[in-house]
């Protein structure tokens, strides 16, 4: 699961998520400070093995993706662009 994206505030952190569907949950898959100003690829490996992340039936897939303030922020409303969310099966 690979995530690029860039916050327009520093003090930010993100979180990456997969639907798990074998639980019927979201699995936390990273958590790390967002990048200031500047582009950042995150790639998260998935624990159990992407079986448990496709619904058998449809092949669907879901991904959330969230940030909050954890640090001094220098402006209201944040800014957080995000380039692409891909699935990737190795």
């Amino acid at each position: 699961l690979v995530l690029e994206s860039q916050a327009g505030t520093p003090g930010l952190t993100g979180t990456l998520e997969a639907w798990n569907w074998t639980l019927a949950a979201y699995d936390i898959v990273d958590v790390s400070a967002a990048s200031f100003n500047n582009d950042t690829v995150v790639t998260a490996s998935l624990s159990s093995g992407i079986a448990d992340y496709v619904q058998v039936a449809t092949g669907a897939v879901r991904t959330r993706v969230g940030w909050r303030k954890t640090g001094l922020t220098l402006n209201f409303p944040w800014e957080v662009r995000v380039d692409q969310v891909v699935w990737i099966s190795e």
